[in-house]
């Protein structure tokens, strides 16, 4: 089989690598090159924009129950790859997002007092009785100038533990010295996963 082909699009002969297989050409690739089809299915959009929205919703509503269960496993079953593309929608929607989930919180008053009160509880619980008066206001001193980094910056940021109050394997201290500013993104791509590698 030749590693060239002849794309009917641009005119140009191109390494086959540049081509999508199709089964159903003799040589077993598209007539087209990618960047040709890339064009032309771009080309589409645009034109039939509306209707591909309007069928897209419909198969959507017709079919919302088996879409909500295959997206449930494939997450299940590609964690990362899930949580890097909620992130990535997240940060380019951080203001409908923002909403959304004030939106959520209103609707479920409860459950979100519930899970503000076990982190309340899990701090205090992480918290030792030993730290000095002065390492009490470091903390203290520290969730405030997030909040003044926030104002400033206009970007949302986070109190991070470094070693989550509640990791996997390993748990940490609700002490100065595990305590960093960073942002929003940033702690939410972090979770409650511990680096071994991170100094502290």
């Amino acid at each position: 089989m030749t590693n060239v082909k002849y794309c009917s699009g641009c005119k140009l002969t191109k390494g086959t690598i540049e081509f999508n297989k199709c089964k159903s050409k003799k040589d077993g690739f598209n007539s087209t090159c990618k960047a040709c089809c890339k064009v032309y299915h771009s080309k589409y959009y645009e034109k039939n924009k509306e209707k591909i929205i309007e069928r897209t919703g419909r198969y959507y509503s017709e079919n919302v129950k088996r879409y909500s269960a295959w997206s449930k496993e494939w997450a299940a079953n590609n964690p990362e790859r899930a949580r890097a593309r909620y992130l990535k929608y997240r940060h380019g929607n951080l203001e409908k997002c923002r909403a959304n989930d004030e939106s959520y919180r209103l609707r479920n008053m409860g459950k979100d007092a519930a899970k503000t009160a076990k982190r309340r509880a899990t701090k205090v619980e992480r918290t030792p009785k030993w730290l000095t008066v002065e390492q009490l206001s470091t903390i203290d001193a520290i969730y405030e100038q997030c909040a003044k980094i926030n104002k400033l910056t206009g970007v949302m940021h986070h109190v991070d533990h470094i070693v989550p109050l509640n990791g996997k394997n390993v748990s940490g201290l609700h002490v100065p010295w595990n305590l960093r500013i960073v942002t929003a993104k940033v702690n939410l791509s972090k979770s409650n996963k511990f680096s071994a590698g991170h100094s502290i």
